[in-house]
């Protein structure tokens, strides 16, 4: 089974930046990772907050004043699914293999700092504790740019233009549209695809659920489907009833207990399948549709072959009855030429017939020039 590529990103303001280091960085509860699962920062200082990093990258290159309301970064979130990860069980939530996982870990590494420089990542998280591994990077999208000082009135009055100097700003609307976006996706594949991870159906009609609602309805769905009464056994022996009850009570509520985890991690799978399903369909559909299917295509190939030996065979046959043609045209032109050699060799004994003659018989009319 193919593994594809994942690159997701989520623009931030100010606001958001708090809250985004507090879930890469683990100081605030997940409730869908694994607690003794691993985490750590690959890039930045580890004993700084996502919001100092960004802003320290703020503080240094950019001058004029910020907006409230502007986007001062970019939050990517990097993985691959999950049979590039645990290849001989995709479906085992939170297992990976970590060789695999180092050479995808520094591949990306190597992706994000050739496209964006050091200058301009803020922070870069790996986590190995949710259900597949996947990079949290916090870009700041800094521009260099030529901008125009405001005219004085003496400059609007003789019609000066305005004088122009060199500045960093932020501009994430013209780095991250929808079209630079289509082109983010196929570099980070390209850049992976040596681990054989692939690139997903471009242009495909299939949208990701934002993972905020995708976490809510793993909650819910935990919360409200499994509910377990655990039984209680309510007869003991005749001797040693109450230690008896109690070690059964236990072992029942252990089991129970057990049990429950175990469904919802399938619970948690089954929804993880339902969304890959979901997906896949989508894509199925739209290629369904643009294409036609399986058969379909088959068929319009088989027809472009037939078509395609068909102009072949005319081929041939337009190209020997042009080789006929030219032939004939050939021999033709020949015997003109032939023709044309002997009337040519005639007129010229003609001509000099006619000047002898005429040399004999006209008198000289003593004319000399």
């Amino acid at each position: 089974m193919s593994a594809f590529a994942v690159c997701r990103i989520k623009k931030l303001k100010s606001s958001n930046l708090a809250s985004v280091g507090s879930h890469n960085m683990r100081t605030m509860p997940v409730k869908h990772r694994d607690p003794s699962g691993q985490y750590h920062r690959i890039i930045g200082e580890k004993n700084k907050t996502t919001e100092e990093l960004v802003n320290e990258k703020l503080d240094k290159f950019v001058k004029n004043k910020i907006r409230k309301d502007a986007t001062v970064a970019v939050e990517f979130v990097l993985s691959a699914s999950p049979e590039y990860f645990r290849p001989k069980n995709p479906g085992q939530w939170g297992q990976y293999e970590q060789k695999k996982v180092d050479k995808w870990v520094k591949k990306t590494t190597d992706f994000l700092i050739k496209k964006y420089g050091k200058q301009r990542i803020a922070d870069v998280c790996l986590h190995l504790d949710e259900a597949t591994p996947h990079i949290h990077a916090v870009i700041v999208p800094l521009e260099r740019k030529q901008l125009k000082k405001r005219r004085t009135k003496e400059q609007i009055k003789n019609n000066i233009p305005a004088e122009t100097y060199e500045a960093v700003t932020l501009n994430a609307r013209d780095e991250f549209d929808r079209t630079k976006l289509s082109e983010l996706q196929t570099e980070y594949a390209s850049a992976i695809k040596t681990l054989g991870i692939m690139r997903g159906v471009k242009h495909s009609r299939a949208k990701n659920k934002p993972l905020i609602k995708y976490y809510s309805e793993i909650e819910n769905s935990q919360d409200k489907s499994f509910k377990i009464d655990i039984p209680v056994i309510e007869k003991p022996p005749l001797f040693k009833k109450e230690k008896w009850l109690e070690e059964k009570n236990n072992e029942v509520t252990k089991a129970f207990t057990e049990q429950e985890k175990t469904i919802k991690e399938l619970q948690l799978l089954a929804n993880q399948y339902k969304a890959r399903y979901e997906n896949e369909r989508a894509k199925t559909e739209y290629v369904v549709k643009e294409l036609g299917t399986v058969d379909s295509v088959r068929e319009r190939i088989t027809d472009l072959e037939a078509q395609n030996q068909s102009l072949k065979r005319d081929l041939v046959v337009l190209h020997e009855s042009h080789k006929l043609k030219y032939k004939k045209l050939e021999n033709e032109l020949q015997e003109v030429v032939g023709t044309m050699e002997v009337k040519d060799k005639a007129f010229k004994k003609l001509s000099r017939e006619h000047y002898k003659l005429k040399d004999k018989y006209e008198p000289d009319n003593g004319l000399t020039y």
